[in-house]
């Protein structure tokens, strides 16, 4: 009785197919560093944007400007209100006073979405030693804001967009110690701003063309509308001239030419006339 001889398997050998498995282990543990950087590179976000958590993390300090100024206060004791948004928020005066000074920094973000970015920012007014900033990781200011000398929040909006896909930081900066020498921050905005239209944004400035050159004026531009110095004068002067009968301006400025009936001096050349040609026969 012949017996059939049992079938034997199409697949590889077992080695071949532990080969292919250490082949994509050693791939995954290639890429996964890697992603996980790129993950970590494109975080658009703050952790602690508005100081909701009560505290500064996700901040870093020098000085001692904006210690314990993280406050949930709605008023500053001799008036109201902050208008801040949420509960907590950055007041540089609660830590110390005016005296103080400091900065305060963010962690690193990475700029997305509409490339615009905004802050509430409050305190006292000067632009050089009080300010909050956007800055690039190298410190290089970008855009900056001052306060008013009022506790009242106020936003500010930069146009960053030329800066997308960067790395950057916000920066609140403490150099004063006189009166109104703080300066107050709270809810960081990233990317979430409206863009304004591109055109408003890239139009020339006044006086210039597209190509450099001064435009031409045209009857009902705001060029010609601006009134100088010298035609306010002179249209003045003409309302004057016009009223009292005298037009002494004009007549000095637009004398006529003498026409040919008015007298010759005695002694004075006669104006040259210019011969008609003779006529043909």
């Amino acid at each position: 009785m012949r017996t059939r001889s049992p079938a034997t398997s199409r697949t590889g050998p077992p080695g071949s197919l532990l080969r292919i498995l250490l082949v994509l282990v050693a791939c995954l543990g290639m890429t996964t560093p890697l992603m996980s950087g790129q993950a970590g590179a494109s975080e658009s976000t703050l952790s602690n944007p508005g100081f909701e958590r009560g505290d500064l993390s996700g901040w870093s300090t020098t000085g001692t400007a904006f210690h314990g100024s993280v406050t949930n206060q709605p008023g500053w004791g001799w008036g109201c209100c902050f208008n801040q948004q949420g509960t907590y928020h950055l007041w540089g005066f609660a830590g110390g006073g005016d005296a103080p000074t400091g900065t305060v920094t963010s962690e690193p973000f990475t700029l997305t979405g509409t490339g615009m970015v905004s802050v509430l920012v409050s305190g006292g007014r000067n632009d050089d030693q009080l300010y909050v900033a956007l800055t690039t990781l190298d410190g290089t200011v970008l855009h900056k804001a001052t306060g008013t000398d009022d506790e009242a929040y106020r936003r500010v909006t930069w146009d960053a967009r030329e800066h997308l896909g960067e790395q950057l930081r916000i920066t609140a900066v403490d150099r004063a110690t006189g009166g109104w020498g703080h300066i107050n921050l709270d809810d960081v905005r990233v990317g979430l701003d409206k863009a304004p239209a591109r055109a408003s944004m890239g139009s020339p400035p006044t006086g210039t063309s597209p190509r450099g050159r001064a435009p031409r004026p045209r009857s009902g531009s705001a060029r010609a509308r601006i009134p100088s110095a010298t035609s306010s004068t002179t249209r003045s002067t003409s309302r004057t001239a016009t009223h009292c009968g005298v037009p002494s301006d004009r007549r000095t400025a637009f004398s006529p030419a003498p026409s040919s009936s008015t007298a010759t001096p005695p002694g004075s050349p006669a104006p040259h006339r210019k011969r008609s040609s003779p006529r043909t026969a």
